[in-house]
């Protein structure tokens, strides 16, 4: 990827998780038989004005160019574990849980709702059920 001097890129570590910044602050292109080869010098954020600048190709993770990205791939990695950890405990639950299969309720006959009739919750917690005339 190209970058320019002064670029700000995030970078998502891949050994060590976490989010760190830096800044390219130098762009060094090397002319040889074989081709031309760029590489980019990076800076971490500091106060100190010569801080020590490493270079971005021996950066252990994944590089974005704005913080949206670099954030939306790290929510889209952390949903993927999570995942993963809901779906190795659903195998540990069917392999050493014994588990019922889910009941059906029906309610007795007399509970059956009647046309016209419908079921109210009065004000100290009880069902009533009542007929409300057609017309209101």
């Amino acid at each position: 990827m190209s970058y320019t001097v002064g670029d700000v890129i995030w970078v998502v570590g891949s050994s060590r998780p976490g989010l760190r910044v830096f800044q390219i602050v130098e762009e060094v292109t090397k002319k040889t038989l074989q081709g031309e080869i760029t590489t980019y010098m990076i800076s971490p954020p500091s106060k100190k004005t010569d801080t020590k600048k490493m270079n971005l190709s021996k950066l252990d993770g994944s590089i974005y160019s704005s913080a949206d990205s670099a954030k939306k791939a790290m929510q889209a990695h952390a949903e993927k574990a999570i995942d993963q950890m809901f779906e190795h405990t659903e195998k540990l639950v069917k392999t050493y849980f014994v588990t019922s299969p889910p009941v059906s309720f029906e309610p007795p006959e007399d509970q059956i709702e009647e046309e016209g009739f419908q079921k109210i919750m009065l004000e100290n917690g009880q069902v009533a059920r009542v007929k409300i005339p057609d017309g209101l």
